[in-house]
């Protein structure tokens, strides 16, 4: 299914939308982490605890940390398709919209009565 650009548009901006009403204190955030850390020494074949830690270092503004976990998540689990909409989340956060649509495009795809 080929969105038109307006689509695609209104998609980015909820996803930003939808980032910035999920964001949690910085405090609780490394806590967050720190947690997540501890999960994944535990249980490091789990994608999704990945792809959470991923979203906690995005929130902080570690791009490249987060980048680093959805790309682990992916090759654990490559139907995790969520982590797309992770990453063009990730993207809009680094304003570069224009890198964001790819990614979202597959999130989109898997997911088209979202």
């Amino acid at each position: 299914m080929k969105l038109s650009p307006i689509l695609r548009l209104l998609v980015l901006v909820l996803a930003l939308f939808g980032c910035a009403a999920g964001v949690l204190a910085h405090e609780q955030t490394q806590t967050h982490i720190a947690r997540l850390d501890r999960m994944i020494a535990a249980d490091p074949l789990d994608a999704g605890l990945h792809m959470q830690r991923g979203e906690m270092h995005r929130m902080l503004g570690r791009w490249d940390a987060a980048r680093r976990d959805y790309e682990r998540s992916l090759a654990l689990d490559p139907g995790l398709t969520a982590v797309h909409l992770c990453e063009g989340r990730l993207w809009m956060d680094e304003n570069l919209p224009e890198r964001a649509i790819a990614p979202l495009d597959l999130y989109i795809a898997g997911h088209p009565a979202d």
